[in-house]
């Protein structure tokens, strides 16, 4: 019974150089899942939330054409910002009486 337990035993019994080489492992396992997680966050769920196109590392072309995009859009702001501020500074017609009407 002795002999069973000692054998017993010995299968949990770990070396100096087990136990270094699974922490080793282990923070291996934790830089490859943390990687992985910041990749997600930045290169989806945050163009998602922005409304940007996903993976912009990988789509210099979608960014160019995103920003191309926005200064399109703000170059529309300003000319319709303009025709409002020239209608509102426009003096309106008088209205002459007709002859029918006098």
């Amino acid at each position: 019974m002795v002999e069973w337990c000692q054998r017993f035993n010995s299968h949990f019994h770990t070396t100096n150089e087990e136990v270094i080489s699974m922490s080793f492992l282990a923070i291996i396992d934790l830089l490859i899942w943390s990687l992985c997680i910041i990749f997600g966050v930045t290169q989806v769920i945050v163009p998602l939330w922005q409304g940007k196109p996903l993976l912009p590392f990988f789509r210099p072309k979608a960014k160019l054409e995103y920003k191309l995009s926005e200064a399109k859009e703000e170059k529309e702001e300003e000319i319709l910002k303009e025709k409002i501020e020239t209608l509102k500074n426009k003096k309106p017609k008088t209205n002459k009486p007709t002859s029918e009407e006098e």
